[in-house]
């Protein structure tokens, strides 16, 4: 088996997402979705609109299948019934981003006045302190 056939038939174990520490699971889907070239698809850039002939659609159909698939498969029951209504990868995304994912000017109040407040403990080391 060569190195290209080896990239894409890779398995990517990823911890099933409980609702818990959105921005790290985020992260290892994008770099999932990075590796298999789906960023896109996932991210709504590459749209069903920008196909061409029938083999564009049909190689389109197949990758978005793909990502669905990769979006909604690590995810917990309790949160997959939010996306189980959803026809594309990217719509799925969106949900999740936008549940999980505040944005909201309180939230950014209240992680501005955490961030001025800390104190690092005497005895922290500046690799503990970073991770928190």
């Amino acid at each position: 088996m060569d190195a290209a056939t080896a990239a894409n038939d890779s398995i990517v174990e990823i911890n099933k997402f409980d609702g818990d520490h959105f921005h790290l699971w985020k992260f290892k889907m994008m770099t999932v979705f990075e590796e298999k070239d789906l960023r896109d698809i996932a991210s709504g850039v590459e749209k069903w609109e920008d196909q061409g002939d029938t083999a564009e659609q049909a190689r389109y159909t197949k990758r978005q299948k793909k990502a669905f698939a990769i979006v909604c498969l690590p995810l917990e029951d309790s949160h997959l019934s939010m996306v189980c209504s959803c026809k594309m990868a990217a719509e799925a995304w969106k949900r999740l981003e936008n549940q999980y994912e505040k944005k909201s000017l309180t939230n950014k109040l209240y992680l501005r006045k955490k961030f001025f407040a800390w104190r690092s403990p005497k005895e922290a080391t500046c690799s503990s302190t970073s991770t928190k």
